[in-house]
């Protein structure tokens, strides 16, 4: 069961809606939808940017009234307005009135608030972080760059947000730390220097949040998945840690001196649209510079995906917003945040294992991976049986064999360590707890490298060493085993590998976007957890941790976070696209002989790499300029941006294109021989005088030309533009890579070079 709980946590299933313009729904003259019955639900109504000198409350409630008539409707209607960094507001609305607000001026989208899914002591130290040289001490740990994270809460009490000499909190924060049952100003200090919670779209759907174990109105972290990814990008180094004696070492966070501010948006149904947006227009305004959103939703046109929205206009505020790529992989086209104002990371292993033995009666021993934190007596051995040998009444040993409740004798379970299949749904310690059993083995096809946690002695072993295990049952009398508790092992297998539940490119939406952007840590990373929080979903598991070991791109998302802290602190006035840039093109490639044939589809740019990125040398800088060029090369009408931008802007009479944003990556996307010429420019923020000179690794099939091949920079020279002539041959509906580099013989500035088809449904056409 507690693998159940784990896997569901990686996992973003979302379902979104979104209506068309071309609708043949009218009111007639004179009629309002409040005229009629009234079957809600919860809709976010987008209005664009929110100037200084506007009324947003007083043109919200007009749009309200204009559809329901009266006052009294409208008041009743809304659940959040926003105000800070764009226009808009949440309401209660039937289909025909939100079909309706789509019609009313001003209003640009109207899209059903659905349920997002919320997706270390080695792992930094596997990064190459040091505490005594390079940009840890360069940037004083991150000092006084605020980190806003959109999850499932905090515990302030936890030893990673202690705040011992700390500085005081910086003067640009403009936030809170607000007053709830069981939490208040007293619960933040120098470190949580705010907290807030988000739950009116939640309980318009679910009504109010129930008060317990699992639920509670405030800030404070009952689930654990809040904790520790805040821990994760900016806890405090904590000697020591671990889960249960496992993975001992100094806990540490991407930048320990950065501040943190929690935005809890996430309950345990899941994470309203409608709440999310409500953070990301306080956090505009709260004064924090990088937001980190491991949460993720199913991608959608950006002017209908309502946090594609919240992240363009944090980004027009100077924040840079990273998020997860989600954990739906190895499926083409799963990945998800990947809107070009969103840094986007993937997931991938480091060289750490955590492995658990399995030692048989024969005197054989094989390896499993599992967090076992359970110890069985010394030296005694334990019956082994097979579930597929032992099924109950009607059943047949292909159906017990997966060790459901009723599916077996549980008779020939007492006092022995069973062995099962592993299903999706998996309950199968407790259904061994309760028939008596004393030990599991899983057999699992699924990613051998994930550890999940059992409430029993558990080992999860891949097909292979299971059918050893079976043979020796098979081929023996009284087979026996044990299993012994759970050690850390390094360097026993290769590493960076992308894990295979990350989420994939290409990009379905922006397909010459490449999506995502970097990879980083994912696997079994140790951090801060709640201990309100089960350590599995086992109803018998009564352990309760300070610190926890957890997989998925929302471990991931916040190590790039903690990253670009760094880096914020190094260059306070970055922009979120230098800074995106300084990770992406700084970045490690991953090694193809132990990754998959199309890693950049992956990977995007490779693996983080702390040795380099606070010094590019050279950036892809953008602007909100830039984002507006962009949304007119995807079709918006100079009306549309007016209202997203809040300004004059109006898109030229010939569309740029998308592969000219000033993107640190290159993507051409088609399925036929095609020449085309993309732009781009660099900014040097390196020594003022500096030549870089090009090199290009060319994808198969795809030749690249660059011109100018050389670029000079000097005191008044600071930025140089270039092209890169790329013609391909068919590609056979293959997904190719290559690298364009620029060098200085200092610095080396590499952003990866792809092509293929449009999206990876064009492979069925």
């Amino acid at each position: 069961m507690g693998k159940l709980q784990v896997f569901l946590s990686l996992l973003l299933a979302v379902m979104h809606f979104s209506g068309g313009e071309g609708s043949l729904f009218r009111l007639r003259k004179h009629e309002t939808i409040a005229t009629q019955s009234r079957n809600t639900s919860l809709y976010i109504v987008y209005m664009g940017h929110a100037a200084p000198t506007d009324q947003p409350k007083l043109k919200q409630k007009s749009a309200l009234l204009r559809v329901l008539g009266s006052e009294v409707a409208a008041e009743k209607s809304i659940v959040y307005t926003y105000d800070n960094g764009f226009r808009g507001f949440a309401a209660m609305l039937s289909p025909q009135e939100a079909e309706a607000m789509r019609h009313v001026p001003g209003v640009i989208s109207v899209v059903l608030s659905r349920l997002q899914k919320i997706q270390t002591t080695a792992s930094y130290d596997y990064l190459g972080f040091s505490t005594s040289e390079g940009v840890w001490p360069e940037s004083n740990f991150g000092n006084n760059t605020i980190v806003g994270l959109l999850d499932t809460g905090i515990w302030p009490e936890s030893e990673s947000f202690n705040d011992d000499g700390m500085s005081p909190v910086p003067a640009t924060w403009k936030g809170t730390c607000v007053k709830a049952p069981g939490f208040g100003p007293e619960n933040c200090n120098r470190k949580l220097i705010g907290a807030r919670y988000y739950d009116k779209g939640y309980d318009a759907v679910f009504g109010p949040v129930t008060i317990g174990q699992m639920n509670e109105n405030s800030p404070r972290d009952f689930e654990g998945h809040g904790s520790h990814t805040a821990s994760t990008a900016v806890g405090r180094r904590v000697a020591n840690a671990s889960l249960m004696g496992l993975a001992q070492g100094t806990a540490t966070g991407g930048a320990p001196l950065a501040r943190v501010a929690a935005y809890k948006v996430c309950w345990s149904q899941g994470c309203s649209n409608a709440d999310i947006l409500a953070a990301f227009d306080n956090a505009v305004v709260d004064g924090v510079d990088i937001l980190s959103f491991s949460i993720g939703g199913s991608p959608l046109d950006y002017q209908y995906d309502s946090i594609a929205i919240g992240a363009f206009h944090a980004a027009r505020q100077g924040i840079l917003v990273v998020a997860s790529a989600g954990n739906d992989g190895p499926f083409m086209g799963s990945v998800l945040n990947i809107a070009p104002w969103f840094l986007t990371v993937a997931a991938a292993s480091i060289n750490r294992q955590f492995l658990a033995k399995v030692v048989l009666g024969n005197g054989e021993v094989y390896q499993g991976t599992t967090i076992n934190t359970f110890t069985m007596k010394a030296g005694e051995m334990y019956p082994l049986v097979y579930a597929g040998d032992i099924p109950a009444g009607k059943f047949s040993g292909e159906t017990s064999r997966f060790c459901e409740y009723d599916t077996m004798d549980e008779e020939a379970i007492k006092g022995k360590i069973v062995v099962c299949y592993s299903s999706y749904f998996d309950e199968s310690d407790d259904v061994i707890y309760d028939a008596g059993g004393v030990g599991l083995i899983t057999i699992d096809d699924m990613d051998e490298q994930i550890a999940f946690p059992f409430s029993i002695p558990t080992s999860s072993v891949d097909p292979g060493t299971g059918y050893q295990i079976l043979r020796y049952i098979n081929a023996t009398k009284a087979p026996t085993a044990r299993i012994e508790r759970t050690e850390a092992v390094f360097d026993a297998a290769p590493a960076p590998v992308v894990a295979d539940f990350s989420s994939i490119g290409p990009n379905i939406i922006t397909p010459d976007i490449l999506k995502p952007d970097i990879i980083a840590p994912g696997l079994d990373i140790l951090a801060a957890w709640s201990p309100l929080a089960p350590l599995t979903s086992s109803r018998y598991d009564t352990r309760k941790v300070n610190y926890n070991i957890i997989s998925g791109t929302s471990m991931s998302c916040p190590h790039v976070t903690g990253a670009a802290a760094v880096i914020k602190s190094v260059h306070p006035d970055w922009s979120p696209a230098a800074i995106k840039s300084a990770l992406m093109t700084t970045a490690t490639p991953l090694n193809q002989s132990i990754n998959p044939e199309n890693v950049g589809l992956a990977a995007g740019s490779g693996m983080v790499n702390p040795a380099s990125f606070a010094d590019p040398g050279l950036v892809y800088d953008i602007g909100s300029e830039d984002y507006t060029k962009f949304l007119c090369s995807i079709g918006y009408t100079t009306t549309q941006l007016q209202l997203v931008t809040g300004d004059t802007s109006e898109c030229p009479k010939l569309a740029p294109k998308v592969q000219d944003l000033n993107y640190p990556s290159i993507f051409v996307s088609g399925n036929r021989t095609m020449a085309q010429t993309v732009m781009r420019t660099l900014t040097n923020v390196g020594p003022e005088i500096s030549t870089y000179k090009a090199s290009v690794v060319n994808p198969r099939g795809v030749r690249m030309i660059v011109s100018p091949s050389t670029l000079s920079f000097n005191s008044t020279t600071k930025k140089r533009t270039f092209s890169v002539y790329i013609k391909t041959a068919r590609l056979n509906d293959d997904y190719v890579f290559g690298s364009l580099t620029w060098s200085d013989g200092a610095h080396s500035v590499r952003i990866p070079v792809g092509a293929g088809p449009r999206s990876p449904y064009d492979l069925e056409r």
